[in-house]
């Protein structure tokens, strides 16, 4: 006898709410409103919890997770729901829905993490891609594990298949620029390493002392990657922050240089920035007189409210 919609819920419930979830917030977000203008949507998006440096080094940690529910527009709503219906399944039935639930945040939060590392801190990113690639990264670990050696998967055609559509879809992806291939490797890796090191489905009883060091290692990576999206020490934005709250000269003169090294603007403008448009909310006396400062001020101010509340509450600052 056939299986009915309702059976295939009750074995696999996390993909089918994970599916809800997309449609849910691709309707608040005005993913089906085809007159909504691209500025409208992209607000939207930031309220509903897009990942951009700016804001979860701000203190809103939570978009790590968040930005793997809400799509850019209905091709990539359809392609990720596609994705979801054929990989997720499967591995739910086969992992268990707790350890499955596992899978996807690790794997949204590794994607988001790695896709800042890479991305301008104004840049906000969507899509459930990097939870995906953690599945597929997940189903080529199992393979490889369910093997009686380590190089069984290579006569394996399904698990060569596997590898082939993942490198097929990081092909596209840097093809594509609004495609954030670093958040599909991130993504990738965790899928993988989450499998193939914790889960332990291969032929071993228990995972022996250097696996246990391996599995250490392998967490504080993660954490130290995911401290450092939150806290990002290195990056522009940060020290923008604490260059405008530092009162010491020397200190602040200090970390004014290294901003400038961030420093973008075309070398042939003989104006330093007069060939950029600025939004009228922005035309204010810069807060320094570091071109870099105030490139990223506007690039800041081009992005609307949710970055220009961040701004704001830095200058507040000082």
């Amino acid at each position: 006898m056939p299986k009915t919609f309702m059976d295939q819920v009750n074995e696999t419930p996390l993909t089918y709410a994970v599916m809800l979830a997309y449609l849910t917030m691709a309707y608040l977000t005005g993913t089906f409103d085809t007159r909504m203008d691209d500025a409208t949507h992209t607000d939207l998006l930031l309220d509903w919890g897009a990942a951009a440096g700016i804001l979860v080094m701000d203190g809103e940690g939570w978009r790590l997770f968040s930005h793997a529910f809400l799509h850019g527009g209905m091709l990539h709503l359809f392609v990720n729901a596609y994705a979801l219906l054929i990989l997720a399944p499967t591995l739910e039935r086969y992992l268990g829905t707790g350890r499955f639930i596992l899978l996807y945040l690790v794997a949204a939060v590794a994607g988001c993490v790695v896709a800042l590392l890479v991305n301008l801190e104004f840049a906000a990113l969507v899509g459930g891609s990097g939870a995906l690639f953690g599945m597929l990264g997940a189903a080529i670990a199992i393979n490889i594990r369910g093997g009686r050696t380590l190089l069984d998967f290579l006569e394996n055609h399904g698990t060569r298949q596997l590898i082939a559509i993942t490198a097929l879809n990081l092909l596209v992806g840097f093809f594509i620029p609004i495609v954030s291939n670093s958040a599909h490797v991130g993504g990738f890796l965790a899928g993988f390493v989450l499998i193939f090191c914790f889960y332990d489905v291969g032929r071993r009883e228990k995972v022996d002392t250097a696996g246990r060091f391996i599995q250490a290692g392998w967490i504080a990576v993660f954490l130290s990657l995911v401290g450092y999206a939150l806290h990002p020490v290195m990056r522009f934005d940060f020290n923008l922050r604490e260059y405008l709250a530092e009162e010491d000269p020397v200190r602040k003169d200090a970390i004014g240089g290294f901003l400038a090294r961030f420093d973008s603007i075309d070398p042939n403008s003989s104006s330093g920035f007069s060939s950029y448009p600025v939004d009228r909310e922005s035309e204010e006396e810069p807060k320094t007189g570091i071109a870099a400062v105030v490139f990223r001020e506007q690039e800041i101010y081009r992005r609307r409210r949710k970055f220009r509340e961040a701004l704001r509450r830095w200058k507040r600052q000082r």
